[in-house]
């Protein structure tokens, strides 16, 4: 869809106009390629995805009036990612004992990375895209 320019407008919306993700991913990747093998590699990503994915479901959390999710279900969702991203730690540095360090690693160099290049640039971030799924809409037509 992507490809034919199928998806709404929004979607073409470039967040943050640089290539610094770009970066900071490869910085953290080629290390992982070099030093494990690619089942290392693959659990680390997973892993990475399970607790960014729990960490969105806390933030969430902090969001449960204005999208109106049943509060239960998205606990439940970021205790089930904390949880499936814990066993599959313990389970996988029984093989491979550096992953659980090479992940806190990566987590903690990427904030840092992150908090450098705020302070470098001076950049903040805000709010960029305004109402991306009509909320105010939404809740209008909800009181009617």
């Amino acid at each position: 869809m992507a490809k034919e320019g199928n998806l709404p407008k929004i979607y073409s919306y470039n967040v943050f106009r640089s290539f610094e993700g770009l970066i900071i991913s490869v910085a953290l990747i080629v290390p992982l390629v070099l030093f494990f093998d690619l089942t290392a590699v693959t659990t680390v990503a997973a892993l990475a995805v399970l607790v960014v994915q729990g960490l969105t479901h806390v933030g969430h959390l902090m969001r449960l009036k204005e999208t109106g999710a049943n509060p239960v279900l998205v606990a439940l969702a970021a205790l089930a990612m904390f949880a499936i991203s814990g066993m599959t730690l313990v389970y996988t540095s029984r093989h491979e004992p550096m992953i659980g360090y090479y992940l806190f690693g990566a987590f903690s160099l990427a904030f840092l990375v992150e908090i450098g290049l705020r302070l470098a640039t001076k950049r903040i971030v805000s709010r960029q895209i305004v109402d991306l799924f009509n909320l105010k809409r939404w809740e209008e037509e909800k009181r009617i």
